[in-house]
């Protein structure tokens, strides 16, 4: 059996000797311990094994002072270990606290929300996205940061951020996932509900219809009425919606998919007249032959027979998936990328009606495609116009970090592994 180097009950002097003679194990205990002296773990945060190191920013009883050392270590996972504690320490940011202890905490939270890393800001950002303790400025500066996987926890959560602050963020969103993250907030107000509405921004609209905490006026629902006409990816999320008036149901009878008519005529807000006009309408359209996803569904099988056919030949490639979206062929590309990623093609699917720029990448990444891929799909399927583009870096790269392609391909529902080798 092995014998635990540091005893049970430990000494200053016992601290003292693991530090004197250098004995490789039981430092390592010994940055682990949260009854070890304040002093020890302040002398360990410049030792050479960088697991010493981490294991001492993991350790809740490391004095602030050697968190702030810490926090410029040049090692990633020491920072990342740092971040993750920040919650347990927010708890000392009470006024009564000793104001050297609470000035020293702050700084080290100031220095963790401009860390170079975006996944150090991102564990900061999650760890105090409901916080009440930290200081604005610093959630203002986490809300505006140029990564969604960033912003979005405290854009989504924060109760720090103001009606003010999210009608200024909302009018200054530029990156992809900033104004769903604000839609999804609970008790959204009626002024930010019609400014998301107003930005014409399909994901974030279908977000803020999923919000059931969210107020939305009349006079809002009646322009995402009209939107979801020429957006299917609304029609569901606008049927679905529990406070929908009778008039704006009458609307939506008129043009929704048959299969959301069903659920219009099962919601039991409407009245038997209503009800019967949905009935009506779900009917005539049946007789009709208004079965608007029959071609469609035709459509995607042969694309899936022509991958498998593809795939079994060996010929499945960037020039074959390419050669598709030149000819803009939707469903081959949505197979194409569905058999790659291993998931359903409806997922993919959904990627593509949101017309996501950064979602789709992370799509053509994970598929072990290359960036000119994202790039066509972007310009000829999505039909996007240059500016909102999303290009690669020098000329042939993917332009977003591993951390944000995971955070894509989570917010789509999709496997976040990285692409094998």
């Amino acid at each position: 059996m092995k014998r635990n180097p540091l005893p049970k009950d430990l000494s200053y002097e016992d601290a003292r000797d693991v530090l004197e003679r250098e004995d490789d194990k039981a430092r390592h205990s010994l940055a682990h311990r949260e009854d070890a002296p304040p002093e020890t773990l302040y002398y360990l945060t410049t030792d050479k094994d960088v697991t010493v190191r981490r294991d001492v920013a993991a350790n809740p009883s490391t004095p602030p002072q050697a968190n702030i050392i810490l926090a410029d270590d040049q090692d990633d996972e020491v920072r990342c270990e740092l971040a993750g504690k920040i919650k347990r320490l927010l708890p000392h940011l009470s006024p009564d606290e000793v104001a050297h202890t609470r000035e020293l905490t702050i700084q080290l939270l100031e220095k963790l929300a401009v860390d170079q890393l975006p996944r150090v800001r991102q564990i900061v950002a999650e760890e105090i996205k409901t916080s009440h303790e930290v200081p604005r400025e610093i959630v203002l500066k986490l809300a505006k940061d140029s990564h969604a996987v960033v912003a979005a926890p405290i854009l989504e959560y924060s109760p720090l951020l103001t009606d003010a602050d999210l009608l200024e963020l909302v009018a200054a969103a530029q990156i992809e996932g900033a104004m769903e993250a604000i839609a999804k907030r609970g008790e959204l107000n009626e002024e930010i509900a019609d400014a998301v509405v107003a930005s014409l921004e399909i994901p974030a609209i279908a977000a803020l219809l999923s919000n059931p905490s969210a107020k939305i006026r009349e006079k809002t629902m009646d322009q995402i009425v009209d939107q979801a006409e020429q957006y299917a990816e609304l029609e569901g999320p606008v049927v679905l919606r529990k406070d929908l008036s009778i008039r704006t149901m009458r609307r939506l009878a008129e043009f929704v998919a048959v299969s959301l008519l069903e659920v219009l005529a099962k919601s039991g807000d409407l009245d038997n007249q209503v009800t019967a006009i949905v009935r009506r309408r779900s009917r005539g359209r049946i007789k009709e032959g208004d079965l608007e996803g029959s071609d469609e569904k035709d459509h995607q099988c042969d694309a899936a027979a022509r991958v498998a056919k593809a795939v079994k030949k060996g010929k499945l490639s960037d020039d074959m998936v390419a050669d598709a979206v030149e000819a803009g062929d939707r469903a081959f590309v949505i197979e194409a990328l569905a058999h790659l990623v291993q998931v359903s093609p409806d997922l993919i699917a959904q990627v593509f009606d949101a017309k996501s720029t950064k979602g789709i990448s992370a799509v053509t990444w994970k598929a072990g495609l290359s960036m000119r891929i994202s790039f066509k799909i972007q310009q000829e399927l999505f039909k996007l116009p240059a500016p909102k583009l999303l290009l690669a870096r020098d000329g042939v790269d993917y332009p977003l970090t591993q951390e944000e392609m995971v955070w894509h391909l989570e917010y789509f529902n999709l496997p976040s592994e990285p692409p094998a080798k």
